[in-house]
């Protein structure tokens, strides 16, 4: 089975084998919606596509670069490693990632939750590039060694505010608890809900619904069961600029 942009095996037995279809190679269409898909092999999205309410399993250190002028939105999706841990996505100078929840009036509400990465997104700058890059709602980061790490963003224009933004999000490392082929894992809201209970603890995650110490809390492979957590939920590296030197003024 094949269509636009996208290669689909319903055959193929691999490390994600439980899946109705496999994506790979070059995406530059959107993937039919409510699916369960396995990526076993690096993909690069070069078109406008939009993960729809659907769940992404990814073998082990496989990438999802995102090119420039292409754009790449996570709309109500999942996306975990199904044994060790995947690279994660890779925006390259130019290319933009848009992750956030879908809302169908008071019928369906489902945030995105992205897991088990070394560098969940991954934005690489160019200053001769000033596009927005990554905008992030309703979202929830778990278990990536890094979630968003964005490097050599500035521009030549000097003092401005930059576009990026994230807001309504969660970056954690617990058991969170979903179910396997399916659409259903918990909401963004959920799981940061701020009941006054003694057992939460700030930001106002239960303990005792997702485990911050069980052993499916940490890291995967190839970390060592149970001792690695995040290192970072956002880094910056060399993003903005200063001016006047002797009393720096930084952006």
């Amino acid at each position: 089975m094949l269509f636009a942009g996208v290669s689909l095996d319903s055959n193929c037995i691999t490390l994600c084998d439980s899946c109705s279809t496999i994506l790979s190679g070059t995406i530059t269409t959107s993937p039919a919606s409510n699916q369960t898909y396995c990526i076993n092999n690096n993909i690069t999205v070069t078109g406008n596509v939009t993960l729809l309410l659907s769940e992404f399993q990814i073998d082990p250190n496989v990438s999802i670069t995102v090119d420039n002028n292409a754009v790449l939105t996570i709309t109500g999706s999942h996306l975990y490693a199904c044994d060790k841990m995947w690279q994660g996505i890779l925006v390259k100078p130019g290319g933009r990632v848009v992750v956030q929840s879908f809302v169908l009036g008071n019928f369906i509400n489902r945030s995105s939750l992205i897991e088990d990465a070394f560098i969940a997104i991954d934005v690489q700058g160019d200053p001769l590039i000033n596009n927005n890059p990554l905008t992030v709602s309703d979202a929830t980061f778990n278990r990536n060694e890094i979630s968003i790490q964005i490097t050599d963003y500035s521009t030549i224009i000097g003092a401005t505010t930059y576009p990026m933004s994230v807001v309504n999000t969660v970056f954690t490392s617990r058991d969170i608890a979903f179910t396997p082929n399916s659409i259903i894992w918990p909401h963004t809201n959920v799981i940061k809900a701020t009941t006054p209970v003694p057992v939460l603890q700030s930001p106002y995650i239960n303990n005792a619904t997702y485990s911050p110490s069980n052993i499916n809390a940490y890291l995967k492979l190839p970390f060592i069961a149970g001792t690695r957590k995040p290192l970072a939920g956002i880094r910056l590296i060399r993003v903005g600029n200063t001016q006047t030197p002797l009393t720096p003024i930084y952006h």
